[in-house]
């Protein structure tokens, strides 16, 4: 037993050195091997990696600063993507019918769940969009292409399917509202936009609330009322909005009182036709399941 000690340190030893050469080649040549943790994670699908980092966010949540450093704030782009996936998984969602998808009860109940999904993952990126900190440009541009998953929502046989719909327009109306009223607050203390940036605002509002029906015309209203002069009554349904006091000014500043002044011409949103809202792609997604 004596004579088994020195030969395991002789080993140690050796296993030491050649371990301290294999470190110094990798050092000098650049090249670093994956930890097993790396290659670990690496069989992990996305959906799966995101509940092991949420469920350690909640059970640490100490560490949420630090590995929220590591996260780059979502993009435009990387937003709709997500929710273009979510968008799919919807349309898989409904079961086969060669007839193409129904609108019934027992379909609502197989795709309720993703509906919710997407429509909560809606809100939550608009939260982030519609923010004091998001530019006023990039909000816009947000809330006018995300506005579109709503109007591709298809309309169910039972009012209360339908319900979920109409939240999320509620919901909408109300970021449309809110980032109306930020701008016109940095226009009245900081910033200033070029007209044609609000006139593109006011059209793509006014084209959004002929889609939905008129379920924006709040949005309408609060637009009015913070870049338009004079602001037209509170109880009219609107559709459409005056234009013209945009190119009386290139750098549209919205003055109360100056509104008496002009008496601007309505422009009407074009009417809606096949090219306005994407297909939803439902039927291929349901036909192609089987």
């Amino acid at each position: 037993m004596s004579d088994a000690s020195p030969s395991r340190s002789f080993v140690a030893k050796h296993q030491f050195q050649q371990r301290s050469k294999s470190e110094y080649k990798r050092n000098k040549t650049g090249i670093t091997k994956r930890t097993p943790l790396n290659l670990k994670l690496a069989t992990m699908d996305k959906d799966k990696l995101l509940q092991v980092l949420a469920s350690l966010l909640e059970t640490q949540p100490d560490l949420k600063h630090d590995i929220m450093t590591y996260i780059p704030a979502p993009t435009i782009p990387s937003a709709l993507a997500v929710l273009n996936d979510i968008e799919k998984k919807f349309h898989a969602s409904f079961p086969y019918n060669k007839n193409g998808p129904r609108r019934d009860h027992y379909t609502f109940s197989r795709v309720r769940e993703s509906l919710l999904d997407l429509i909560d993952t809606i809100t939550q990126y608009s939260h982030h969009f519609v923010s004091a900190s998001i530019f006023p440009t990039t909000c816009f541009s947000y809330l006018d292409q995300v506005t579109y998953f709503a109007h591709r929502l298809p309309t169910w046989d039972t009012d209360q399917h339908n319900q979920p719909r109409l939240d999320l327009y509620n919901d909408l109306a109300l970021f449309w509202k809110q980032a109306i009223q930020l701008t016109s607050a940095k226009i009245s203390k900081e910033s200033s936009f070029h007209s044609d940036t609000i006139a593109l605002w006011a059209r793509n509002l006014a084209h959004h609330n002929t889609l939905a029906n008129g379920l924006l015309d709040e949005a309408i209203y609060e637009f009015n009322q913070c870049f338009l002069s004079p602001p037209p009554p509170p109880l009219q349904s609107q559709s459409s909005l005056p234009l013209s006091s945009f190119n009386s000014h290139p750098h549209h500043q919205y003055d109360p009182a100056n509104a008496t002044t002009v008496s601007p011409a309505l422009c009407h949103s074009s009417p809606v036709t096949a090219l306005d809202i994407s297909p939803s792609p439902v039927v291929g997604y349901a036909d192609l399941r089987r």
